[in-house]
Formats: structure tokens, sequence, C-alpha cells
């Protein structure tokens, strides 16, 4: 067992260290000296650090949005499982609460961004 381990453990090593090497770097954008890929840079100043946390706020809620599809599927595996046993059937209860208020508390907090920041963070209300 535990030969098996850290032989899965070298491997993800191996690979993570191979793909900073050898996957190439696309640069889409120079943003007042920093390269990006990711970052849209059309503005300077406060635009620009608008445009960064739209950025950030966008991949947490893609983040958040795979955590709580992983907690649902985890939760579930350990209802099916538990047969007889409550203390399984409690465990997964408890997960899906606890993602259920974690989702809950994340949505608050991106409908609050999006209140703050001009333009909001989705898009979907445009100014005329």
């Amino acid at each position: 067992m535990k030969k098996r381990n850290t032989t899965i453990l070298v491997a993800i090593t191996i690979l993570s260290l191979a793909s900073v090497i050898f996957i190439p770097r696309f640069v889409f954008a120079d943003c007042g000296g920093a390269e990006t890929s990711i970052i849209d840079c059309n503005g300077t100043g406060e635009t620009a650090l608008i445009d960064v946390i739209k950025t950030v706020i966008k991949i947490m809620a893609v983040g958040v949005g795979v955590l709580a599809v992983g907690a649902v599927i985890v939760g579930g595996i350990l209802y099916s499982m538990a047969g007889s046993n409550p203390e399984y059937m409690k465990k997964a209860k408890t997960i899906w609460i606890n993602t259920i208020i974690g989702l809950a508390i994340f949505a608050f907090f991106a409908a609050l961004t999006n209140f703050i920041i001009p333009g909001g963070i989705i898009g979907w209300w445009k100014d005329p």
C-alpha cells in the first residue's frame, strides 16, 4: 500500500513539473509591463483594478461551483454506502448542509460585490 501511494505521489510530482517546464506560456496582453493571459487589460488605474477583481471573482465562482458539486457527490456516496449505519448518514447530511451554507454565503458576497463594482461582475446589466 505504501509503495503504491509513493508511486502515485512521484507520478503526480513528475507530471506537475513537466507541465510547468514543457507547456509554453501563452501571453495575450501586456498590462503595464506585466504579461497576462487571463486578465483583459483595457484600462488603467482604477479600471484595471476593477477588471482584476471581476476576473478573480469569476474564477472563484467556477471553483466554488466545482467544489459544491464535488461535495454533493461525496455526500451522496457516503449516504448510499451508509446502509443501516446512522453515523455515515449524519456525515452525508452534514456535508450537504455545509455545502448549501457555503453556497449561500458565496452568493451573498458575490451579490454584494456585484452591487459595489460599477457595471457589476457578471455583466448582465449594461448601462446605456
